[in-house]
């Protein structure tokens, strides 16, 4: 469990700084984190977050609305000047 919490903590800090989804993926990331230690008895918080994280992340990835740097091309390679 130290493991999985460490790593999406890391993930979602990766996330962020890479700047590459929208910030708000970032966010429930860390709400995922956050919603494993609420003090309810069927904590179906964590799963509910750990679900739509991923699925934003892939609805992004889907509809094109992935942050795109000026400094790259359609192709993907670098724009050399």
């Amino acid at each position: 469990m130290v493991g999985l919490m460490g790593g999406t903590l890391v993930f979602a800090v990766l996330t962020f700084r890479a700047n590459v989804f929208p910030r708000w993926v970032a966010g429930l990331l860390v709400l995922m984190i956050l919603g494993a230690f609420l003090p309810v008895e069927d904590n179906k918080y964590f799963a509910f977050f750990w679900g739509l994280a991923y699925v934003g992340m892939g609805y992004c990835i889907w509809a094109g609305k992935l942050n795109v740097s000026p400094a790259r091309n359609d192709s993907g390679a670098s724009v050399s000047r």
